[in-house]
């Protein structure tokens, strides 16, 4: 009784402090390990001072021995108390008091309410059981098989070998095992040895069975097992730890020791006892493996609960509108702010509540109101509004009588009349519009003087004149429109071209595909164009297909195809990116894909893709890692071997190295994935790069139970706090190390760099005067804009200067 009740207050408490003082699983995992060593030395000291004793005294003298210990032990901490206590904080009032009783069924409430607390009772009690009745069924074999003078000395001998062959577990498995298994299967090694072992017991194995359970018991209890299950209590809440792990110990371990010594009992009542515990280890045994195997999800689930206080992807929608919600947006149409007004008309029309606009809007003084209110009338073929668009033709402004003009053909159907009144307005804007309809709409013989002044607008018209071109013939597409709206798209006002690649996607012609292949780099332009391309379909598609193949098309326009790649029919889309990736070169290029594929993988997570492909772009990604990080310590190292190469130039050469590693990461996790659609990993990615290292140790652990072998370890090893030089010992297949000399470095840079990187790396050979390397830098080709060109002509006339010599300009 009384060792058990000071194992309970002293384990509960050292656990506890460690807990908080390890506040990451990653520290944990590594230092848990050699903590617990601690108690492994300590178990060989004391059997071998047991097998010792047992030679020239009773058994029964162990005991005082071990009282002995407890009170040299303990005299340490007394030496070690403050001299004066601290004040003890104030009681609560006794009205406020929460029963210890009360107290306790609370707690065993919370642990029971949380799967993961619940699972971690569950294995407590199902493991304390189980290698309670196994530690039975060892003593009672002995017991049978083993005359009593000799108990001590077998039992200090036995124990002194399992405790001897624990250490070694300790310190050279569980260490590795912790840090490379999930976590369900570090729980599930011991469960499965023991119904190994008990089945082998049950089937006749005798004294050797039970001393191979034991075995097993003995090597891995107090290291594995006690590791890996203090370990599951170290992202559980500082608060809820420190109120729940007494119960743990207390109604897990001693209960479960209670409810072994019943079943003990029980079984010697009904015998044979070694038989029945056998069968209700198998029993239990069973139970144990499934809740460890079961345990992963729980355990995962509160990394990702703290990883969503770092970054939240919430969603919002429109919620259906009441009528308290529409009487306060048909309110705001009455509002003096237009932005207000334009706002609240677009929250109708998302609601597909466009009816509900009174026509009286177009009275409004605004005329960005009231061409707004024109599009969503015309959209929805309102005929209500016929009678105030009749007088809109007589607007004072005059995009208001353009817009009128524009939409009366959809709304109350061409008027060859009213485009022939208007063709004398004053304003070119006005006019540009007649003359479309008067193309669309008159007879072929009329229709040629108007054709006429339409083609002198689009080749030579004002901007304002060609950008109401383009908007006319959005409201009136005809095939007879292309050469003009080829034309407009040579404009070089980004609003006409806006315009035109709107009308383009009602006109939908396969020879508008260049021009919108130019409009794609603009930022601007670009919504509306990658819209009209998915217009256009299949014909657009293989087109995008084919830009997206070539390395040597413009790649100011292939950095934005896979977007629009993205925007078509998803199995199709998701195919042409996959096999794209797999053989594109182009960092930034590949950089979007990854971006495309993972917006389409979220969209869909059941979309079929390539996994091998992913799977060997990753490892790639991984191998490019390792070689920044490689290179970037040997240029560290270098300059701290020779003074004279760390120039600012070398620095950012360095600080390039860094940054090209950061973006890799992304894509590494980016990758990652898309071969775990299951799994948030923009949110993984933001705790790992987040300051909080409750965040990092989150990301980290998720991510180590995301893949398997031979992905995972060289992965954990990059997200892991350890140095570059601890991540690249790490790195398996992916990287070896060999320690080149600084030219033979800087040629590697030179070939492999970007062209900022080549720019430097150039700059840097010349300023250290590498003059071995002049044909390399010869050999090296440019860029489009030259950059390269000239940072090797300015490094060739440093290599042509004496070695004495510095650049004076700075350059």
């Amino acid at each position: 009784t009384w060792s058990g009740v000071l194992a309970t207050l002293l384990v509960v408490r050292f656990w506890t402090l460690l807990g908080d003082v390890f506040g990451t699983v990653g520290e944990a995992k590594r230092l848990y390990g050699p903590i617990v060593s601690g108690s492994v030395l300590g178990a060989i000291f004391g059997s071998s001072n047991a097998r010792l004793m047992t030679t020239t005294h009773d058994a029964r003298h162990l005991l005082l021995a071990a009282a002995g210990i407890f009170v040299l032990t303990a005299l340490g901490p007394v030496l070690m108390l403050p001299a004066s206590e601290p004040a003890a904080p104030a009681k609560l009032p006794e009205a406020t008091a929460t029963p210890r009783a009360l107290d306790l069924k609370r707690r065993v409430s919370t642990i029971w309410s949380r799967p993961f607390l619940r699972r971690i009772g569950m294995i407590v009690v199902l493991s304390t059981v189980t290698l309670t009745l196994v530690d039975f069924l060892f003593k009672s074999s002995v017991a049978r098989s083993v005359q009593p003078a000799q108990y001590g000395a077998f039992f200090s001998g036995a124990y002194l070998l399992l405790n001897i062959l624990s250490s070694f577990a300790q310190l050279f498995l569980v260490g590795r095992v912790m840090q490379t298994s999930r976590i369900h299967r570090v729980h599930a090694v011991l469960p499965v040895l023991i119904l190994g072992g008990t089945l082998g017991f049950v089937l006749g194995g005798g004294l050797i069975a039970a001393v191979v359970l034991k075995g097993f018991d003995g090597v891995l209890r107090h290291s594995l097992h006690r590791t890996a299950t203090e370990l599951l209590f170290v992202p559980v809440s500082s608060d809820l730890r420190n109120r729940l792990r007494g119960v743990f110990d207390a109604l897990g371990q001693r209960g479960g020791q209670v409810l072994a010594s019943l079943c003990i009992l029980v079984a010697g009542v009904i015998g044979p006892a070694e038989i029945i515990l056998g069968i209700v280890v198998l029993v239990l045994g069973a139970g144990w493996l499934r809740v460890a195997w079961t345990l992963e999800k729980a355990y995962l689930g509160v990394f990702r609960a703290a990883l969503g206080d770092v970054a939240s992807n919430t969603r919002f929608d429109f919620p259906e509108l009441d009528l308290a919600s529409l009487e306060t947006l048909l309110t705001s149409l009455n509002s003096n702010n237009d932005d207000e007004v334009i706002a609240s008309l677009d929250v109708l029309a998302a609601q597909e509540r466009t009816h509900l606009i009174p026509g009286l809007i177009l009275y409004h003084p605004s005329p960005r109101v009231v061409i707004k209110a024109l599009e969503l009338f015309t959209a929805a073929g309102r005929q209500d509004i016929l009678g105030i668009m009749d007088r809109l033709v007589e607007h004072s402004d005059a995009e208001v009588r353009a817009a009128t003009l524009r939409s009366y053909a959809w709304v109350a159907g061409p008027n060859v009349e009213l485009y022939q009144r208007a063709l004398t307005d004053s304003s070119p804007i006005v006019r540009a519009t007649c003359l479309i309809g008067l193309v669309s709409y008159s007879p072929p013989d009329k229709a040629v003087n108007a054709r006429i002044a339409l083609d002198r607008l689009a080749t030579s018209g004002t901007p304002q004149e060609k950008l109401a071109v383009a908007r006319a013939i959005r409201y009136s597409p005809g095939a007879g429109y292309e050469r003009i709206l080829m034309q407009l798209a040579e404009s070089s006002d980004d609003r006409v071209r806006l315009a035109v690649a709107r009308a383009m996607r009602e006109v939908r012609n396969p020879r508008f595909i260049p021009k919108l292949l130019e409009m794609l780099p603009s930022r601007s332009l670009r919504p509306e164009v990658r819209a009209t391309f998915v217009a256009l379909g299949d014909q657009a598609l293989s087109k995008l297909e084919e830009v997206l193949a070539d390395p040597w098309f413009d790649p100011s326009i292939r950095r934005h195809v896979p977007r629009t790649i993205m925007l078509f029919e998803p199995e199709r889309a998701a195919s042409i990116l996959v096999a794209q990736l797999d053989r594109e070169r182009d960092g930034a290029v590949r950089y979007r894909i990854l971006r495309a594929l993972g917006k389409l993988r979220q969209a869909s997570p059941e979309l079929p893709l390539d996994d091998a492909i992913i799977r060997r772009s990753l490892e790639q990604t991984l191998r490019n890692v390792f070689q920044l990080m490689d290179w970037k310590l040997q240029l560290v190292e270098a300059a701290l071997e020779h003074h004279e190469r760390s120039t600012p130039v070398q620095a950012l050469i360095v600080s390039l190295l860094e940054h090209k590693e950061v973006l890799a990461m992304e894509r590494v996790f980016r990758l990652v994935g898309l071969l775990c659609p299951g799994e948030d990993v923009r949110t993984l990615y933001r705790g790992w790069r987040d300051a909080s290292p409750t965040a990092r140790d989150s990301s980290r652990e998720l991510l180590q139970h995301l893949l398997e072998p031979p992905l995972r370890d060289p992965l954990q090893a990059l997200v892991d706090d350890v140095d570059d030089a601890g991540k690249l010992a790490r790195a398996g297949p992916y990287h070896q190390r060999i320690q080149q000399d600084y030219e033979t470095l800087m040629s590697a840079l030179l070939q492999q760099g970007g062209v900022g990187m080549r720019c430097l790396v150039a700059y840097h050979i010349g300023e250290m005067r590498m003059r071995a390397l002049r044909g390399a830098l010869e050999a090296l080709p440019s860029d489009l804009a030259g950059l390269v060109a000239r940072s090797v002509e300015r490094a060739k006339q440093m290599l042509a200067e004496p070695d004495d010599e510095r650049v004076a300009d700075g350059t």
